[in-house]
């Protein structure tokens, strides 16, 4: 008998019908919908539409709420759409007893008005409430109570603080009170006009000239008188005042479309990798296979007792039998115990800035000098800092991606920076071809530099800027411009400058803004003048870094006598696209792999904290993005440049001579060829 029953449940068990189970939080979304339908109904029923239910509906809630009925489907869709967004659909009860309670404030509330009958528009709920509140206050209190009331728990509902609110409304009524001090401004300048002394007050009065004035709007001295004299100017750091009104330009200026990236069969190609090593006695087992924009990286853990350098010479076997253009191996890779063989997609995906400005990367990097790089072989985004760098150098052959680089740098900085908190000085020796987008933009401390004159004066004007600023955080006793910016911010000093009209302002906040500072082609500066250039450069990479001044170099011709060794030594953040062979690879990197990039945008990226070059694809901006960012900046406020950048004496080929005039006219027709005969060698003589 007991065997029987243990057959008989066995039975009942197979036969039992299959389980209906419900994703996680069904019955909250059911709850939500209900809720949007109910305030759909109410809205309808508002109008007398839908039949006689919903006037049965409204005149019942009328008649209970009064006109706090009109409140409720706005709650309703809010707190449906709270649930929607909660974690698990779950929302917490004490938000529901917040949303009930705040109907009963607004029934309260309404209950203290009349209709023209003569009735309660509060309902049965607000005269309840209200004849226990009004034996105890007047109406005009309990109005300020319940209104009270109605604020403080429409707060709690949507979690925002009191003091933003409070901080919302000051600063409209600081916006409109400018306005009003605008309007005053030009009223006052009008009535000057009209006084018959104002053509004599011109002419008793010296003024600033065009050139000395250009930039005196935002570029004063830390004082609290104006600065007017240039020997005082040149004294002085450069400061900026703060621009509230400044708004950074939208995401939605720049293009989100990107294509996918296109692997291949992975698994066969993971099977041939692991036969090629078997074919030559190398026991390794797949791990695994990162996919990245442009290559796919395939890790692979090796037996124990095997040694790297047997598989790195197999590069050119595992390219033959995958038909790989190129391969990349990496031996092994940095943190694991693995070696990583990178195998170029068939179809490279696009990695568009847009897609570097919204990751979490970007948003939680908090430096002033944060720029967009691009992707990693695993697909992650790749944030560098240029303060922590604090310099970079850029390298690599035509059409390998050096020039979007430096726009995708450029762009960066000026979606993170307002105009007061950062300056360019840019270096285009191409005629201002590559940097013409970035024109007259309000971030420029001078316009576009194309010659080598004005090069080596802006940089000699860095270093001046440098030593200024040295002596300045002496004054204030910090250590480095984020310290000194951080004081004065807490300090609230004003600095005076001249407006527009030049009646002298005071503004408070003298911060001292970060200077960027981009050569787009250093070989053309170092054949013209290698010796002030390399010696400029050097002495603002070891010291300006403290006092927020940086440098981005690129070019071309990663040559010795391009990148010498006082610059790499002083520039330890390199990015290194394709070049032609090995020994410019090590020239930039300092050792083989550039060669064997793919281009377009292909880098690979060292910098001081790193022990091996990480393989980056650079993201992509186009010339069409540039120019409606740069569009909507020139929008906001015009350029303030300062022409003591461009004004610095410069004497080239370090003799302290004057440049020479080959384009002279000279009847001896090979008195040029001389001339460049004597520059060339460095010595003259009659058998020269």
């Amino acid at each position: 008998m007991p065997k029987k029953k243990k057959l008989f449940r066995k039975k009942r068990q197979s036969q039992s019908a299959p389980s209906h189970s419900l994703p996680t939080g069904f019955w909250a979304q059911v709850g939500a919908l209900t809720l949007i339908a109910i305030s759909i109904l109410f809205v309808i029923a508002w109008f007398n539409a839908g039949g006689p239910v919903l006037e049965w509906l409204h005149q019942s809630a009328l008649s209970l709420i009064g006109y706090a009925v009109y409140v409720v489907p706005l709650l309703f869709v809010y707190i449906a759409v709270e649930i929607f967004r909660a974690e698990d659909n779950r929302l917490p009860f004490i938000v529901k007893f917040a949303t009930a309670t705040i109907i009963l404030w607004f029934s309260s509330l309404f209950g203290l008005l009349k209709n023209s009958g003569g009735e309660s528009m509060g309902g049965m709920v607000g005269d309840i409430i209200n004849k226990g509140v009004l034996s105890l206050v007047n109406p005009g209190i309990a109005a300020f109570i319940y209104v009270l009331l109605i604020f403080i728990t429409m707060l709690f509902i949507t979690r925002i603080s009191a003091f933003t609110v409070i901080k919302k409304l000051w600063e409209l009524s600081r916006r409109d009170a400018a306005e009003n001090e605008a309007n005053v401004k030009v009223m006052r300048n009008v009535a000057a006009m009209d006084e018959p002394k104002s053509i004599n007050i011109k002419a008793g009065v010296p003024m600033i000239s065009e050139a000395e004035g250009k930039g005196l709007s935002r570029f004063s001295a830390l004082k609290n008188t104006p600065v007017h004299e240039k020997a005082v100017e040149d004294q002085s750091a450069l400061v900026t005042i703060n621009d509230p009104n400044w708004k950074a330009p939208s995401l939605e200026l720049l293009e989100k479309k990107q294509s996918p990236a296109d692997p291949g069969d992975i698994n066969q190609n993971a099977a041939i990798i692991r036969n090629t090593l078997n074919e030559f006695e190398i026991d390794a087992e797949m791990e695994g296979a990162n996919m990245g924009p442009r290559v796919t990286q395939y890790t692979l853990k090796p037996a124990s007792g095997v040694k790297l350098s047997r598989i790195t010479q197999l590069e050119d076997n595992i390219a033959l039998n995958l038909a790989a253009q190129s391969l990349r191996i990496e031996a092994p890779i940095p943190g694991q115990r693995a070696v990583g063989i990178e195998v170029p997609n068939k179809k490279a995906a696009d990695v568009r800035m847009h897609s570097i400005l919204t990751s979490n990367q970007w948003k939680n990097d908090k430096e002033p000098l944060a720029f967009a790089i691009g992707k990693d072989i695993s697909g992650e985004a790749m944030v560098g800092d240029l303060n922590k760098m604090p310099h970079l150098l850029i390298a690599g052959q035509t059409n390998s991606g050096k020039s979007v680089m430096i726009n995708t740098l450029l762009m960066s900085l000026l979606f993170h920076n307002s105009p007061s908190e950062m300056k360019l000085i840019l270096v285009d020796p191409k005629e201002g071809v590559e940097m013409s987008a970035y024109g007259d933009i309000p971030h420029l401390l001078t316009p576009i530099i194309t010659d080598t004159e004005h090069t080596i004066s802006a940089l000699k004007w860095a270093v001046n800027e440098m030593q200024r600023r040295y002596s300045l955080l002496a004054e204030h006793k910090v250590k480095d411009i984020k310290g000194y910016n951080q004081k004065i911010q807490m300090s609230r000093t004003r600095i005076t400058v001249n407006d527009e009209y030049g009646i002298p302002q005071e503004h408070e906040n003298g911060a001292m803004p970060y200077i960027v500072v981009a050569i787009d082609e250093l070989a053309d500066l170092m054949m013209m003048a290698g010796r002030e250039v390399e010696a400029l450069i050097a002495r603002l990479a070891q010291k300006a870094r403290a006092v927020g001044i940086h440098l981005v170099l690129a070019t071309q011709s990663p040559r010795a006598d391009i990148i010498t060794g006082i610059i790499k030594a002083n520039i330890p953040a390199r990015i290194a696209f394709t070049v032609a062979n090995q020994l410019e690879s090590r020239i930039i990197i300092d050792q083989n792999g550039a060669e064997k990039l793919l281009g377009s945008g292909d880098m690979l990226l060292l910098t001081a904290t790193m022990s091996k070059p990480k393989r980056v694809q650079g993201a992509l901006v186009t010339e069409e993005e540039i120019h409606r960012v740069t569009d909507y900046l020139r929008l906001q406020s015009p350029p303030q440049y300062n022409d003591e950048v461009v004004s610095q004496p410069v004497h080239l080929n370090g003799k302290g001579g004057v440049v020479m005039d080959f384009d002279s006219n000279n009847d001896d027709d090979l008195y040029n060829d001389a001339i460049r005969v004597v520059i060339d060698s460095g010595k003259a003589s009659a058998s020269l």
